[in-house]
């Protein structure tokens, strides 16, 4: 079996494949992605290692959150996202936990992905309820 890379661009993000005997189709008119941007200063509430952003979707599918850039970058970075509301609003909630505590200039872009999502608000510092 021989193996080439395929990239498909959808909405601003590149997904890489690997084509097979069996084609690889994308339902790119139902994916929707966007980018946040997470740094020190906005979205650090508990503690310094660990930073927070709540993204509004208006949906209750699962998500999938990916690092995209890092221009400090930490190796032993942690990143999870997962479904929550924020004063009644359904979103993802994201969070990056650090091994250490970042220079205050340092961000983080994260490519961020929900199923069935309304569309993406700006990310805004989380606030449990």
């Amino acid at each position: 079996m021989t193996l080439c890379r395929r990239a498909t661009i959808v909405a601003g993000a590149f997904l890489f494949a690997a084509a097979t005997a069996t084609p690889l189709t994308a339902a790119a008119a139902q994916l929707g992605i966007t980018q946040v941007v997470i740094n020190p200063v906005d979205h650090t509430a508990e503690e310094p290692t660990i930073m927070r952003g709540f993204v509004p979707t208006l949906s209750r599918g699962p998500c999938l959150a990916t690092l995209a850039d890092a221009p400090l970058p930490t190796p032993g970075t942690t990143l999870f996202c997962s479904l929550r509301v924020q004063n009644g609003v359904w979103g993802v909630l994201v969070s990056l936990f650090l091994p250490e505590v970042p220079a205050s200039e340092a961000y983080w872009v994260i490519s961020v992905y929900q199923d069935r999502a309304r569309g993406y608000g700006d990310v805004i510092p989380f606030v449990p309820e």
